[in-house]
């Protein structure tokens, strides 16, 4: 389980950076930079990954790593960014806000043991409820 977690992890953790930069190219000239996969596409892909191996793991989350901790956290903050992005009928926005949700369960079971789990469940709370509140303007 880890070892997939891990290397699903590790996508996010090399594309994520280009995500911005990949974009600003293609709205100037039109086309990708270099020919290359969409680095959003492929964080958002991991990071749908992760959380089904979660979901199949989250009986034993408790004994799971910490480390799992700041994994799920940046998992959300993609899936949040992504929500962003698509608009308020589109089909995958339910099960973005649904794998979102989960992860911030997932937090609150490691925040019975590690204080910056909690932490960490607040900072997406409070994204989620002000994305809310923009999406409903």
């Amino acid at each position: 389980m880890l070892t997939w977690q891990a290397l699903n992890y590790i996508v996010i953790l090399l594309h994520r950076p280009f995500i911005a930069h990949w974009q600003q190219h293609k709205q100037t000239t039109g086309h990708a930079p270099f020919n290359t996969s969409d680095p959003a596409e492929l964080c958002i892909q991991a990071a749908k990954k992760i959380c089904l191996i979660l979901e199949m793991h989250s009986a034993h989350l408790p004994r799971l790593p910490s480390d799992l901790i700041f994994i799920i956290f940046t998992v959300a903050g993609v899936l949040l960014r992504h929500s962003q992005q698509l608009l308020h009928a589109d089909p995958e926005l339910a099960q973005i806000h649904q794998y979102t949700k989960r992860c911030i369960s997932w937090l609150r079971i490691f925040a019975k043991n590690w204080k910056n789990a909690d932490a960490r469940q607040d900072i997406l709370n409070e994204s989620r409820q002000s994305q809310t509140l923009v999406n409903r303007f």
